[in-house]
């Protein structure tokens, strides 16, 4: 070490630029005073004077807005900054609050506000800013700090409670030192310090360590003005001389880099000064062609280097996925190595890696440059085999890149995998799919083709309770769609499957509950609970039928007739529930007093569960109405069911009201109200619907209906009569409009097809369109064009059976028949056909309805095909009348 001495000036009183004991204000109290007579500091905010302080009294901010401020502090370009301060809570983060803050920009600041109790102190020159950061639990106690910027040196250092915290290099140029701002607890535009402060003081000089301890007083304070006169500390002249490791020789040519600035040589030593004290710490890395490269790392610079540099390069080669070194061989340009893990290799320049081994596939690594002698550590992917990887969801189907694969040691983007031997788990990754991880047994040197299977998005989990609540721990689940379909059984009351974000049916099984069926359209990871009701099991609800009101706190007597089955019930809450009966068809006999007996119908089926709502009128306001069911040749029907359904107009529905089942006489009795209650009603007979009414008032005691037994024509016109429909044309919008109804539910889909014929020739399709609903409206629009005839024809279908219901004819610049002229031209040709009696009666009994039929299937006049066809039969029925008198 070569020490060349030299004298600096440090820190004495003599350079104490400013010191604010923070012990006494001026008269008005907004003035910090400044005991060594440079500048006052004006106090803004919430700032509390006579506080206890370190020394005698100090300064309390409140955090909120109280600081301090010196519009000017003149300074030479090495200055230092001492305080006590005890913080008494951090601000959190996200913004900036200063424990002091040099220069109206950012020269040098204290920055408290990083959330994790640090002082982030940073200095700014021409060329950017510089920054250190100090970390420590801080608590609610004194700390003593001094921030030293040495401008000769470009160093910027931080001391706490005597010790050194770091020191760092800052950049080139000088930093702003001269009639700059000061702030005590803030800066301009930011946040605000919530903290006691005492004794702060500026320094026109850099302090050394031993002037920090000093003022630390072993955490007792020594007030600044009391500083003793230090010792001149020396310049350093430090000393760096580079030896071959091999050799010994000392290097005449290597560089030198100290914390970011390098220093270079030809004469074999590099000498540079550096302004110290007892020590001085730096990172040192010493280097030099053709060597590998030495660092140090907090370097005591009190101490001279002589560094030691390795020359040449080394390859390391090995198994990059079980991270072992391996013998193989290699070949390197035009050398051989056999049986090595690592190489020394001394010539730059650009080669040819060719790796063999016995039990791994071979390897080659083509033009690896090198261009200098640092170290180069090479990993070899050395592979034992290959693997390729389909996977498969749970429905089976082969899912296609781009997906992920990945080991334990490896991990990559295809479907292929290099890997060493043995058992491997293999985990396949893919948006939106859950990761799924297969075992597989890899076999060295073979290529394997491996399947991943039941790959899938979402879980269902599936649990189920019974109507009190009590979870059913034993049953099966059955799931199913369109594309896959799986049962899952369990003991313990919840069942999880695999699943794909799609929509299903879930059916629950258990015998002693009912079989229910759900749908979910599943999204993500999901939990459905099915609420199970005993299986075969009826929940009856007695409601007034003017109120809705259920009847409870009225004694209700109610018989349930079964061929199996019989049971009597009396209830006075208004509901009651039955399980575990047998499953047939019974016959409920339901009354009250003040409230009519009434009837109800009804079919019990297997694994169900049944809510029977049964409608009580009083009988204040009812009469008795006689219904009376006959068929198509006037025979009087037996076991017809008749269904009085009554107008809410509160849901704007129909409610079954009261049901009755015709006896020999093809009979029964209702308790209805006349004049003042929209009814409609419903016959069936044998299971099946043979006439829906349209709603009406009931005017007088008795009511008959006519249902046609004997011929599927008969049920396509009382199906078609119990639909609500009708078809124009708009001629402002030449529109076809076709609306059509039914409250039974009973059509599946309307249609509207729209022909057009163009100067009386052969028709063709225009347009159509169908509505599967048992409701809706079809608009289908045409050209106005003149001479142009357009027939719009409606359909509705009946268990997929088409039912014409009427067309309307419109034609453009021109008229034709339709309408009541339609009408008109059928009345003439049935008075024409009807002639032919004069011939043969019977006959022209058949013909005369025949143009009816006709002119209904081809749209000549809007009459229903459900009119016309009775007429026909009709006229059959006469002709048979006549042929059997001749």
């Amino acid at each position: 070490m070569i020490l060349a001495l030299c004298a600096t000036v440090y820190a004495t009183p003599s350079n104490l630029k400013a010191y604010y004991t923070m012990d006494n204000v001026d008269t008005s109290g907004t003035l910090a005073i400044d005991t060594a007579a440079y500048r006052n500091m004006s106090l803004y905010g919430g700032v509390t004077t006579g506080q206890t302080g370190k020394l005698s009294e100090g300064y309390l901010f409140d955090g909120t807005d109280g600081n301090m401020l010196n519009k000017t502090v003149d300074v030479d370009s090495s200055y230092s900054f001492s305080w006590w301060m005890k913080l008494n809570q951090e601000q959190s983060s996200g913004g900036l609050c200063y424990a002091f803050r040099y220069g109206d920009t950012a020269q040098l600041f204290g920055d408290w506000c990083n959330g994790n109790d640090e002082l982030k102190i940073t200095i700014y020159t021409a060329s950017g800013g510089t920054s250190f950061t100090w970390s420590n639990d801080l608590g609610t106690t004194w700390h003593f700090y001094t921030v030293i910027v040495d401008n000769p040196q470009n160093n910027l250092s931080l001391y706490v409670d005597g010790a050194h915290s770091n020191t760092v290099a800052f950049g080139a140029g000088e930093p702003k030192h001269a009639t700059e701002d000061l702030w005590i607890s803030s800066g301009e535009n930011r946040r605000y310090l919530d903290a006691n402060y005492d004794d702060f003081c500026i320094w026109n000089a850099p302090l050394t360590f031993t002037n920090h301890t000093e003022l630390y007083n072993s955490g007792n304070g020594k007030p600044c003005n009391e500083l003793g006169e230090s010792a001149t500390a020396p310049t350093l002249n430090f000393s760096i001389i580079a030896n071959n490791s091999k050799t010994g020789v000392t290097l005449t040519k290597f560089n030198a880099t100290f914390n970011g600035t390098t220093y270079g040589t030809t004469t074999g030593q590099i000498n540079t000064s550096f302004a110290n004290n007892e020590s001085y710490i730096m990172n040192i890395t010493v280097f030099a062609q053709n060597f590998f490269n030495k660092t140090y790392s907090d370097y005591n610079l009190s101490l001279d280097l002589n560094a030691t540099l390795d020359p040449g390069t080394r390859i390391y080669a090995t198994d990059h996925y079980d991270g072992t070194l391996i013998n193989f061989s290699a070949a390197i340009g035009s050398n051989s190595y056999t049986n090595v893990n690592q190489i020394n290799w001394t010539k730059i320049g650009s080669y040819d890696f060719n790796i063999t081994s016995s039990d791994h596939f071979n390897k080659t690594l083509g033009s690896i440059n090198f261009a200098s002698y640092n170290q180069t550590n090479y990993s070899i992917n050395l592979i034992q085999a290959i693997a390729s990887i389909t996977p498969q969801n749970i429905y089976g189907n082969t899912l296609t890149t781009p997906f992920n694969l990945s080991t334990p040691n490896y991990y990559n983007n295809s479907n292929t995998l290099y890997l060493s031997e043995g058992k491997v788990n293999i985990t396949w990754e893919k948006a939106p799919y859950k990761n799924a991880t297969t075992e597989f047994d890899i076999i060295a040197l073979y290529n394997s083709s491996l399947t991943i299977t039941g790959i899938y998005q979402s879980l269902l989990n599936v649990t189920a309770t019974d109507r009190t609540g009590t979870t059913i721990t034993n049953f099966s689940i059955n799931l199913t769609n369109s594309n896959y379909s799986t049962i899952v059984n369990t003991t313990n009351g919840s069942a999880i499957i695999q699943v794909l974000n799609e929509n299903y049916n879930i059916t629950i099984d258990n015998e002693d509950y009912e079989l229910k069926t759900a749908q979910v359209n599943l999204t993500g990871d999901y939990t459905y609970n099915f609420s199970l009701y005993a299986t075969n099991s009826i929940n009856f609800t007695f409601k007034d039928e003017d109120t809705k009101n259920i009847l409870s706190g009225i004694n209700i007597s109610m018989e349930i007739i079964g061929d199996v089955n019989y049971t009597n019930i009396t209830t006075d809450t208004g509901s009651h529930y039955i399980t575990l009966y047998y499953p047939e068809e019974y016959t409920i006999r339901y009354s009250a007093d003040s409230y009519d007996e009434r009837f109800y119908y009804f079919e019990l089926t297997n694994r169900t569960y049944n809510q029977v709502t049964l409608y009580m009128s009083n009988s204040s306001r009812t009469s008795n109405i006689t219904v009376v069911v006959y068929d198509e040749i006037n025979d009087l029907v037996e076991g017809a069911t008749v269904k009085a359904q009554k107008y809410d107009i509160t849901t704007n529905a129909y409610n079954t009201v009261e049901m009755i089942k015709t006896n020999f006489e093809g009979e029964g009795v209702m308790n209805l109200e006349k004049d003042s209650e929209y009814y409609r009603f419903i016959i069936e007979y044998n299971g099946e619907i043979k006439k829906s009414t349209n709603p009406t008032y009931i005017y007088g005691d008795s009511i008959n209906f006519q249902i046609i037994l004997t011929s599927p024509s008969g049920e396509d016109f009382y199906n078609t009569e119990s639909a609500s429909w009708s078809l124009g044309f708009n001629n402002a919008t030449n529109n076809f409009k076709f609306i059509f109804s039914d409250s039974d539910n009973a059509i599946s889909k309307g249609c509207l097809y729209v022909y057009k014929l163009v100067a009386d020739k052969e028709q063709t399709l225009y347009n159509s369109t169908c509505v599967g609903a048992s409701s809706g409206t079809i608009l289908i629009g045409v050209a106005a064009v003149n001479g142009t005839t357009y027939e719009g024809k409606s359909y509705i279908y009946y268990n997929n059976e088409q039912q014409f219901l009427g067309s309307e004819i419109v034609t453009f610049g021109r008229t034709v028949v339709s309408g009541k002229l339609g009408i008109f031209l059928i009345g003439i040709l049935c008075v024409i056909f009807a002639m032919v009696g004069f011939w043969s009666p019977p006959i022209a009994a058949i013909l005369t309805p025949v143009p009816i039929l006709f002119g209904a299937i081809i749209g000549i006049a809007n009459i229903s095909i459900a009119l016309a066809i009775p007429l026909v039969v009709l006229g059959i029925v006469i002709a048979v009348i006549l042929s059997g008198r001749a």
